[in-house]
């Protein structure tokens, strides 16, 4: 899967790496996908509430949105609305947590709170 940041585009498998050697420092990066159909999405909302209140630096957390209908914020990381068509599968919302090396570590259709986050990213 392939994500994006203004002219950069990284493989979801190896976007930990890629990102320790853009920055010269090692990084074991834990990604968290926000997905909904829009951005408009009361969960996809709450969800980035809850992010913002969390300190991805120190816990090694990398956001990305993934939005299937509207513009993401090309500012941040991001996933096309094909991949995020693909990630949503059923429902209008769902957050993904991938290990650093791309592998799932958690899928819900629900908000997950920052301490559920922070544990799961921790134990990977």
């Amino acid at each position: 899967m392939e994500i994006a940041q203004g002219d950069n585009r990284y493989n979801l498998s190896t976007l930990s790496s890629e990102l320790s050697q853009d920055y010269r420092t090692e990084m074991n990066l834990t990604t968290v996908i926000v997905v909904a159909s829009d951005e408009s999405i009361q969960s996809y909302i709450d969800q980035w509430a809850v992010l913002e209140t969390v300190d991805a630096e120190s816990h090694q957390l990398i956001y990305v949105s993934a939005l299937a209908h509207g513009q993401p914020d090309k500012d941040g990381y991001y996933i096309d609305a094909d991949g995020a068509q693909s990630l949503l599968s059923d429902g209008d919302f769902s957050v993904h947590l991938y290990s650093s090396s791309g592998r799932l570590i958690l899928r819900s259709n629900n908000v997950l709170p920052a301490k559920a986050i922070i544990e799961y990213a921790s134990q990977y």
